[in-house]
């Protein structure tokens, strides 16, 4: 039987904590004949406790348990919440475990040692011989566990320590791709219209799907290319089909496709999905994510036709909504998903896992993450291949999160970016999206965008904005993955930085119209929120402090130079406005998404990205003098602009995989093409204060299939 000595004393045999059976011998929790399965390592903390109910006992205590093993607070929480999860520990739940700040834990439901009578009484030569071979049975089954256990969770090396890149396509314009399990083929889309360098943002313009060999050979179209955006690409489990998430240009809503590989009618099985689904272990069943409203959305069960589906878990935010990812778990019991947590600036992510017989959810890890994208689990459990970006980076990454310690390890080290995640069944080979992204500034004189030319150099310049004298801020990629705020001339000259020594992230500036601040977004105090300096980059003043701040997608000064107008998530969502000198935010209006904000230079009117689906975009314009919505034009999601007369917004469209800035006249007339460049894409841009020059961020974004193969 399992044994533990914890604190001088000891327990051993089964036992009850309140109405569950304990059964450490099996690593089992069971309640009304369900068992709950779990980790060695969780068992024999609830051991540990149990031996001392209603007593608080330190962590130091109980990491003890495993004297030979290194075992991180982390660990020890992880175990902790697993066992709560198990318990039901919630709110509307009395509590089993009880933290007790500052010293430990504390096992509050009454333990009762005496091993539950399950059958019928035996003879007293049946007892001792069935005694003695159940303690030495058991003995051996817990040695066995433990061990194995330990060979598999921590004495093995962490996968694709050592890593061999191959570039599979070379087209520059794949948008996802999957590898078949077997590792024979890979399936991919390529975005053949927009050339869009951010995903998720941008006008798709036709979209193709196909499938070539991973070892080499011709590329062929499985489905052609058409009016449609394709989301997750997912290999059935013998490599003959591919499930796609697919919606039509007309109509948002999207659709899960079950389509041949090798010819074929395709069949539609669910609608209204998300961007993500992931099938059971068997392929029987499948799970996807709903869109049911801005920052909710419900995680759904359904058999693998689309039939039988049900809810198991509504994600809502606050606390949290589920966005990104799914991947359900080898041992068919949880689903792996991602949180977007309502508090602001990197770190706002964390993924965790759902029971599949209760829905219950438990985090995968105590620390939060910028951005969290694909999951893929390791055949035997011990983590998961993750998409995501760490708050020591600027761009996704691929990496190893254990499922033993909760901590992420860097796959991928270099400076490119990596969107999504594809394992085989090996976990061998994964295959991902790498983009390469090179953008510089660029000035042009708005009457001749034929005369534009390059101002900086080097790739890594962005986000430029003028200031009411004719300077340009703009922020810099930095070594060791900093960014910060410089200052220069028109053509380049005389460059300065601005911000040093404040924290890795120091974005998105804007010039304040009378020319007294540069407002920014910076994360020195571990958030990020609004911030301003001087021109000269003195006296940095931090302006919103809220845990719902979302800055990441553009926020305008008022023409007065008083107010800053920005965006908020959560239960508080929609455009805010807070005073430039610092003070109480006034709410502007209640849309679950509002983007991009950019306030006419009249400053009597306020236009905006609205989002009623999450394929759908478009702009909305209000009056700011009573809060009511004039217009909606059909314009991608991206910067705005307003030209100095306040009548037509400034937007970019990117079409064959070139950007040109067009125009949108309030009044409703057809657009026009203002740039008429033949190549290279624009991911943002300024326009100066009298209207007559452009600053844009112009480069390329190269995006291609490659496998990263684990060298062992």
């Amino acid at each position: 039987m399992l044994q533990i000595a914890c604190w001088g004393h000891s327990l051993s045999g089964d036992f009850r904590v309140g109405a569950w059976l304990v059964r450490p011998s099996l690593n089992a929790i069971s309640k009304n004949g369900t068992d709950v399965q779990v980790e060695p390592k969780v068992m024999e903390v609830l051991v540990c406790l149990a031996s001392h109910p209603g007593e608080s006992i330190s962590k130091d205590t109980i990491i003890n348990v495993w004297p030979d093993t290194f075992v991180s607070d982390d660990a020890l929480i992880r175990c902790v919440s697993e066992l709560r999860r198990v318990f039901g520990d919630d709110a509307r739940a009395p509590a089993v475990i009880q933290t007790v700040p500052k010293r430990g834990y504390r096992l509050v439901a009454p333990v009762d040692h005496a091993r539950p009578v399950t059958a019928l009484p035996a003879s007293p030569v049946e007892r001792k011989r069935n005694l003695w071979l159940g303690t030495a049975i058991g003995s051996v089954l817990t040695a066995a566990i433990a061990w194995g256990a330990y060979v598999y969770f921590l004495s093995r090396p962490a996968p694709f320590q050592r890593i061999e890149i191959t570039q599979l396509t070379s087209n520059g314009r794949v948008k996802t791709a999957a590898i078949s399990p077997d590792g024979r083929y890979v399936g991919y889309v390529v975005d053949e219209g927009s050339g869009q360098p951010f995903f998720g943002l941008g006008e798709g313009g036709k979209e193709s799907l196909w499938v070539r060999q991973a070892a080499g050979g011709n590329d062929v179209q499985v489905a052609p290319s058409g009016d449609v955006e394709y989301k997750q690409l997912i290999f059935s489990h013998l490599g003959d089909f591919l499930y796609a998430i697919r919606s039509e240009r007309e109509n948002p809503t999207g659709f899960l496709y079950k389509i041949p590989v090798l010819g074929g009618t395709e069949k539609r099985l669910v609608a209204d999905l998300n961007d993500v689904f992931t099938f059971s272990p068997d392929g029987k069943k499948m799970a996807f994510l709903r869109f049911v409203k801005p920052g909710d959305s419900d995680l759904m069960l359904a058999n693998e036709d689309g039939s039988g589906e049900k809810i198991l878990a509504e994600c809502k935010s606050p606390p949290f909504y589920c966005t990104h990812g799914l991947a359900w778990s080898p041992n068919g019991r949880t689903i792996a998903t991602n949180a977007f947590i309502g508090e602001s600036g990197g770190g706002r992510m964390r993924p965790l896992e759902f029971s599949v017989q209760s829905g219950s959810e438990h985090f995968l890890t105590n620390n939060r993450l910028a951005w969290i994208g694909n999951l893929a689990w390791l055949p035997d459990g011990r983590g998961l291949i993750v998409n995501a970006m760490d708050l020591t980076g600027v761009r996704q990454q691929i990496g190893f999160l254990s499922y033993t310690d909760g901590q992420l390890r860097r796959i991928t080290t270099d400076t490119n970016g990596y969107v999504g995640v594809s394992l085989t069944t090996d976990s061998r080979t994964l295959a991902t999206v790498q983009q390469k992204l090179s953008f510089d500034s660029w000035v042009s004189p708005v009457a001749d965008t034929a005369s534009a030319k390059p101002i900086t150099s080097g790739g890594n310049s962005g986000e430029e904005t003028w200031t009411p004298n004719g300077k340009i801020v703009f922020q810099k990629l930095m070594g060791q993955g900093e960014v910060n705020l410089w200052v220069m001339e028109s053509d380049g000259s005389n460059a300065r930085q601005l911000t040093a020594d404040a924290g890795r992230i120091n974005i998105l500036p804007r010039a304040s119209p009378d020319g007294r601040y540069i407002v920014f977004i910076s994360e020195r105090t571990g958030n990020a929120h609004l911030w301003r300096i001087d021109l000269d980059g003195n006296n940095p003043k931090q302006l919103t402090n809220s845990s719902e701040d979302y800055l990441w997608l553009g926020f305008d000064f008022t023409p007065d130079s008083k107010w800053l107008l920005y965006t908020k998530t959560g239960a508080e969502g929609g455009l805010w406005k807070v005073p430039i000198e610092g003070g109480k935010p006034t709410r502007l209006n209640t849309s679950g998404v509002a983007y991009y904000p950019a306030v006419s230079p009249d400053g009597k009117k306020l236009a905006y990205h609205c989002q009623d689906s999450p394929s759908r975009n478009d702009v909305e314009v209000m009056s700011l003098d009573d809060n009511t919505l004039s217009k909606r034009f059909d314009i991608a999601m991206g910067t705005i602009r307003w030209t100095p007369d306040s009548r037509s917004l400034l937007y970019i469209k990117n079409e064959g995989g070139v950007s040109n800035i067009w125009s949108q006249a309030i009044s409703g007339e057809p657009p026009k093409q203002i740039t008429h460049f033949n190549n290279l894409l624009i991911s943002q841009f300024d326009l100066s204060r009298d209207g007559k020059e452009f600053v844009m961020s112009r480069g390329t974004a190269n995006r291609d299939v490659v496998l990263i193969r684990d060298v062992r």
